[in-house]
């Protein structure tokens, strides 16, 4: 038997009030919609929800019906990992064990990275295909925008990638931000001199490039003087040593009262909590790492210290300048702003909407305010990037223990649990897999932390659930409308899976940002959109389906994810189509 709708080019206000809890018993809404029709002018959408199960009935024929041969569904988290990946785990030894053990982003960290290692660290993720490299061998796609060959192309891969080369892992170019650090010092003749820094002692801030003594302090930041202020807390060193400021001398100098002892070394990071800077968006430096992601494909740029709306807006409008120069026609990477200031926490509202996702950056953001608001903040930020239907990210010391231990703290472990709980759509690793001695043990060890929290929540355990489906676009859409009743239709009828069949991606995100507690396996014709929906919360994108009339694709679909192993027979899916989404 087939239990489910067939809704082609519907509008949106009858198929939600269809859905509707207030219209219909759950047992009997999707025996309700099996009878409902509706059009509307070129929309170009399909919804099918379906059981699929033994039957011959020759009404049914040509509906994708799942087969027997699976023992069980493949039902990866939903919450994806992000790692760091650093001298310790670039290589082909190490790095293809990571992507095994479930890391969906590579995170490129140009803080540090040379262009040579981060051209070491891409070609080995891409080669790198993961646990379904010889899954759906079956599959043949459009082969145009790649320069291998067809067979190689049908020999390997991903979760729905084909070919070397094409690995569907995502790569996120972090970039260093317009830092304020200290210049060298003077007793700094191998790398490794410091000075000490007295409580109570006098100190000088200065404007200059010249070398730093531990009397004067030089800063790259210009017109100090003018910046600071009688009061303000001039932080060194991530809160090593802290500075109160006691006079100024605009525009280039500050006078300083040192408030504990504390040695620093040459260039360390400066912080001032609650000072509006002048800074640029983006440095001369992020300028030339940005053209060296779009010129190696990078699917998202980390923009760090970001302060307001239209630093974003700069920044996108610099990437679509070097796509338009370099790939014309292409996506270009998102944009994912960091939050780790005052500044970027008071114009969160307004950054968030320029943005294409959010990391809560918990580093520098733990220097520029108490310390005990960090998780209030988190847990804002997270709720608001739900709200809005974009991904979030919360980075920064999640298993830090285990860069140098093979296990875990219990307050990590708390911490990633609740980052889950909380709705984040990925939780990132920094130096424990950049530099840890045990970065797959780390990846396992979190993949393990986050299932166990999405399967406690889903089952209501403690009264604990995973954030509602409370998204609601700013703007009435078709599209948004589709999306919310296949999520919808999927809970009511104990579906295993949403397939999604998208264009741009679009239609799959805002499946994702009704948050279903089920997979979505979205099918795409573009290897770009598909690594771009790495970060969405619950989206596993498979490319291919390009070459099928459109009649045909939502048919090898569900094939392929049977195949896959995210359906079995008897199984309910839904199916979302959206021609131009």
């Amino acid at each position: 038997k087939i239990y489910g709708i067939c809704l082609q080019q519907i509008t949106a206000l009858p198929l939600v009030n269809m859905l509707s809890p207030r219209c219909l018993l759950p047992s009997l809404r999707i025996a309700y919609l099996a009878r409902q029709r509706v059009s509307a002018s070129s929309l170009g959408l399909d919804l099918r929800c379906m059981s699929s199960s033994s039957s011959n009935n020759n009404n049914n024929k040509g509906v994708p019906v799942c087969s027997r041969g699976l023992s069980g569904s493949f039902t990866p988290p939903h919450t994806k990992i992000v790692a760091t990946i650093g001298p310790s785990s670039e290589s082909m030894d190490v790095l293809p064990s990571l992507v095994d053990e479930g890391v969906r982003v590579m995170r490129l960290n140009f803080s540090h990275a040379t262009v040579e290692e981060a051209d070491l660290r891409i070609n080995n993720l891409r080669s790198s295909y993961g646990r379904h490299g010889n899954t759906c061998s079956s599959i043949s796609i459009d082969n145009s925008d790649t320069t291998t060959d067809d067979d190689d192309v049908l020999r390997k891969g991903s979760i729905g990638v084909r070919g070397k080369g094409k690995n569907m892992r995502a790569v996120l170019l972090d970039t260093q931000g317009p830092e304020i650090r200290t210049t060298k010092l003077t007793t700094d003749t191998d790398g490794k001199g410091t000075v000490n820094l007295t409580t109570g002692s006098t100190v000088t801030i200065t404007s200059s490039e010249d070398l730093s003594t531990h009397a004067c302090i030089n800063l790259t930041l210009p017109s100090i003087g003018s910046v600071l202020s009688p009061g303000d807390t001039v932080l060194l060193d991530d809160g090593a040593v802290s500075l109160s400021v006691t006079s100024t001398s605009p525009p280039s100098s500050a006078t300083a009262t040192v408030l504990n002892d504390g040695t620093i070394r040459s260039r360390v990071g400066v912080n001032l909590p609650g000072v509006k800077t002048s800074l640029p968006p983006m440095s001369e430096k992020d300028k030339v790492d940005i053209r060296y992601g779009v010129e190696n494909d990078v699917d998202f740029v980390a923009a760090s210290f970001v302060r307001d709306e239209a630093g974003v807006r700069e920044i996108k409008a610099y990437l679509q300048e070097l796509v338009d120069e370099i790939s014309p026609g292409c996506p270009p990477p998102l944009v994912i702003s960091k939050i780790e200031n005052v500044e970027g926490l008071e114009n969160f509202d307004s950054i968030l909407s320029a943005s294409d996702g959010i990391m809560v950056a918990r580093g520098d953001l733990g220097v520029e305010i108490p310390i005990h608001e960090v998780a209030l903040a988190q847990k804002r930020m997270v709720r608001s990037c739900n709200l809005a239907g974009k991904p979030v990210i919360v980075a920064t010391q999640m298993l830090e223990s285990m860069t140098s231990a093979p296990r875990p703290t219990r307050a990590e472990v708390s911490d990633v649990t609740n980052a889950v709980l909380d709705g984040a759509d990925a939780v990132m690793l920094s130096g424990e897999t950049a530099k840890g001695k045990y970065a797959v043990e780390t990846v396992r060890t979190m993949q393990s932390i986050v299932a166990s929290a999405e399967s406690f929540a889903s089952q209501g355990g403690g009264g604990s659930s995973l954030p509602s489906a409370s998204f609601s676009p700013p703007s009435p859409s078709h599209f948004n409308s589709v999306a919310s009743a296949a999520v919808t239709a999927s809970l009511a009828s104990g579906a295993s899976c949403i397939i999604c069949l998208t264009k741009t991606g679009r239609t799959a995100r805002l499946v994702s940002a009704h948050r279903p507690d089920v997979p979505v396996v979205c099918y795409t014709g573009s290897y770009k959109v598909g690594r771009q929906l790495q970060l969405q919360r619950g989206c596993h994108p498979v490319v291919g389906l390009k070459h099928l009339d459109i009649k045909d694709r939502s048919v090898e679909a569900v094939r392929l994810s049977r195949e896959v192993g995210f359906l079995r027979e008897g199984e309910t899916y839904v199916i979302v189509q959206a021609e131009h989404g």
